[in-house]
């Protein structure tokens, strides 16, 4: 059923009127005791005052008729005291900081009051004392009694009193009208959420696998956007669930191009070992067939090596480092230097960079690998050339770009190098110690490393590999 303007503008009425009151009740409990605080701030300061100069009255009466002793001062002092308490009204006198009479509660923020109170003002706190709080006022006699101090306290029970009740009237009154508006706000929600029902019936079905079941959307309120959301949603887990099913069954592709390469291999060794041991060879037949068996067995340990780092990678984050780019290509030289079938290959090798981010290791890996496949393209004549410099347009990237003039590959075939274990050439590529999962290990440690890598080929022109990797801002290359 759809929501109505009537229901809507009836909610929305509802809400404005509770946050209103609420906000309306507070505000009258705030200011209602503020007025009434600052009508006792006026009387006591107006009370303590008149206290004060009748006081000084008093004792210039008695120094007048030569009787301004300790005993008539404290005598005077007392009736004030008398007469006050009566009023709800303690004090306390000082002389000098010596405490001369009083029935305030003897506490250190009296004491801490008259010390930071200055001759000729009134200081006026809110303290609470022996578990009750007091306006506090502190003052001077004038002169020339300015020795004697007095602190005026007014019990604010009674205003305390009374802001607890207003208080509990206030939060009675809310409650009951929280009340009201919340059985309110049930019935009409009762009545407008009828409509999930039919959604509860056919999330139900798409629970059991009926992923086709849609909702049927009438009209454009809340409900109608929601049924279509929910359609998307199912059409969603529908595209997800198909392709979990293609991931799957390229995972089975992997498992089964895993077990022809290490099936091959390992027949071939078998095959060796047998026929050594049944054949009678001479000493050049005996070390043909061991050095065939090596060669398999290397195959075996590289596949394996790589399996193992681009597991590796794929659990585990990358540690980043500065890396000196000049020592990194001293390493890959030092490596194809003393490589076996690429002697007549040259490496070119032009760099602009001092420094890069990265993961020392892994990006050897990814250059002798990008490295090695322009070197297996390439006529034993020719060269591969590697260039490192700034990503073009920022100083927040950089990029790599290995280049071949080999055979080149067609467009088809570029589009298939990064599926693991995919060679263009098997027979070359076996022959020179390929596993098949350099360009996939290559595309995992770019994607470590936040990267992207492109691939450029043609037929009988060559390669060329672009990788940009991001660096930390503000990083100098």
């Amino acid at each position: 059923m759809n929501m109505k303007f009537w229901q809507k503008a009836f909610l929305l009425l509802l809400l404005v009127f509770v946050l209103t009151f609420n906000m309306s009740m507070v505000l009258i409990l705030h200011f209602t005791y503020q007025e009434e605080l600052s009508n006792v701030e006026r009387k006591a300061s107006g009370e303590a005052y008149f206290i004060m100069m009748s006081l000084n009255k008093d004792l210039k009466s008695l120094d007048t008729i030569d009787r301004l002793d300790e005993t008539s001062i404290k005598g005077i002092m007392e009736n004030y005291l008398t007469y006050y308490k009566a009023q709800k009204v303690q004090l306390a006198f000082w002389n000098d900081n010596q405490k001369f009479c009083g029935n305030l509660p003897e506490e250190e923020a009296v004491t801490s009051l008259i010390e930071h109170t200055k001759k000729g003002t009134q200081r006026m706190v809110i303290q609470e004392l022996a578990g009750k709080k007091y306006m506090l006022i502190a003052c001077y006699l004038e002169k020339p009694y300015q020795n004697y101090k007095m602190v005026y306290g007014y019990a604010l029970d009674t205003l305390t009193a009374s802001r607890y009740r207003l208080l509990m009237i206030t939060i009675g009154i809310d409650a009951v009208i929280t009340l009201l508006l919340a059985g309110v706000l049930y019935g009409v929600l009762t009545h407008l959420t009828r409509p999930l029902k039919q959604l509860e019936e056919v999330t139900d079905e798409v629970a059991m696998g009926q992923y086709d079941k849609k909702i049927q959307v009438k009209g454009r309120d809340e409900f109608a956007l929601l049924g279509e959301k929910f359609n998307l949603m199912s059409g969603k887990i529908e595209e997800q669930i198909e392709m979990l099913k293609e991931e799957n069954e390229k995972k089975q592709l992997l498992i089964d191009n895993m077990a022809h390469e290490f099936r091959t291999p390992l027949t071939s060794i078998s095959g060796y070992a047998e026929y050594m041991k049944m054949a009678p060879l001479n000493e050049d037949e005996r070390l043909e067939a061991l050095d065939y068996m090596m060669s398999e067995a290397k195959r075996l340990q590289k596949l394996s090596q790589v399996i193992l780092k681009m597991a590796d990678l794929r659990e585990n984050e990358l540690e980043m480092e500065d890396i000196e780019v000049e020592k990194l290509i001293k390493t890959i030289k030092q490596i194809f230097g003393r490589h076996k079938g690429y002697e007549k290959t040259k490496l070119c090798v032009e760099c602009t960079l001092q420094y890069m981010r990265g993961n020392a290791v892994m990006l050897e890996s990814l250059l002798v690998n990008l490295i090695e496949n322009g070197m297996r393209a390439t006529q034993e004549s020719g060269q591969v050339e590697v260039r490192f410099d700034r990503k073009i347009g920022t100083n927040e990237a950089v990029q790599i770009l290995v280049v071949d003039h080999g055979i080149g590959m067609a467009a088809e075939e570029v589009s298939k190098i990064s599926q693991p274990f995919y060679r263009i050439d098997k027979a070359r590529s076996r022959k020179m110690g390929g596993v098949g999962l350099g360009v996939s290990f290559c595309q995992a440690i770019v994607k470590a490393h936040g990267g992207t890598i492109a691939y450029e080929s043609e037929l009988g022109k060559g390669t060329k590999v672009s990788i940009v990797l991001p660096q930390d801002k503000g990083f100098t290359t």
